[in-house]
């Protein structure tokens, strides 16, 4: 089974229902059927829950981090993750930082997200959502 680690833009797509981002769906839909695990950060959970209570409201936000933790798995912050992100000169951003060694953590086979910019030096291959499904 594939490690996926998954950038809250994802999450965020799918909890929210945003318009235009079905491939985000597709993506989680695979756990259902065995072929992938899914890793968040806890900064997802954050990120994600300031973002939907801002679209929605924070009980529609609360609810729906809820559902999705039966089908995912937290990566905590650690001390090394934050460490390692905030010491590595090469990163055009800490929080991007924080995902990508977040994901090296958990040895993800694979980092989704919508905005790849900020994932130029993972040392772990990184896709949209469109093209990992296009890609299994």
């Amino acid at each position: 089974m594939r490690k996926v680690f998954v950038d809250t833009n994802v999450l965020i797509d799918v909890l929210g229902k945003r318009d235009g981002f079905v491939s985000s769906g597709e993506v989680f839909s695979l756990v259902e059927f065995g072929e992938i695990e899914i890793f968040v950060s806890t900064l997802t959970y954050a990120n994600a829950h300031y973002v939907l209570s801002k679209s929605h409201n924070g009980a529609f936000a609360t609810k729906a981090l809820k559902e999705v933790s039966s089908i995912v798995s937290v990566v905590d912050l650690s001390k090394e993750i934050v460490s390692s992100s905030l010491n590595d000169a090469e990163l055009p951003d800490f929080e991007d930082g924080l995902q990508i060694y977040s994901a090296v953590h958990v040895q993800a086979d694979v980092i989704i997200t919508r905005d790849a910019s900020g994932f130029v030096t993972s040392p772990i291959n990184v896709m949209t959502p469109a093209h990992f499904m296009a890609s299994r």
